[in-house]
């Protein structure tokens, strides 16, 4: 069994794999063209990853951590923020079998989800508390 591994246009291995023939080899070269390597980059040991961002620079031999895009990462906050209203939106409506005390409480987490946004780090939210 040979190996193989795919840089990106930084440096960065982005896939890596295993081939046994011939044939497969020249579907990957296909696939990957100028960017397939052979081989097992330098000093590559896949299990000292320090985290899942972080990703293996063939060019310097080591782990580096991605700088962190603010944008992408409020939109995933966002994304978060709105599968749990909609989650509970059933709990509003005005024909739930819903007490008063608890439709309360229900609106108020409401409201701090579509507060969320506010905080000031998407990297550190501190998201409420789902009513029981």
């Amino acid at each position: 069994m040979k190996s193989y591994y795919v840089v990106d246009d930084e440096g960065y291995m982005v896939a890596s794999g295993h081939y046994n023939h011939d044939a497969e080899l020249k579907f990957y070269r296909a696939q990957h063209g100028a960017r397939l390597r052979l081989g097992t980059p330098q000093n590559f040991v896949p299990t000292d990853a320090p985290s899942m961002t972080h990703r293996w620079h063939v060019g310097r031999c080591c782990w580096v951590c991605p700088a962190i895009d603010i944008a992408s990462e409020w939109e995933k906050v966002r994304y978060k923020r709105d599968k749990l209203l909609a989650a509970c939106d059933w709990r509003i409506l005005p024909d739930a079998p819903t007490p008063q005390e608890e439709r309360q409480a229900w609106l108020e987490y409401r409201t701090a989800l579509r507060d969320i946004t506010m905080q000031p780090d998407p990297l550190e939210i501190s998201w409420p508390i789902t009513p029981v």
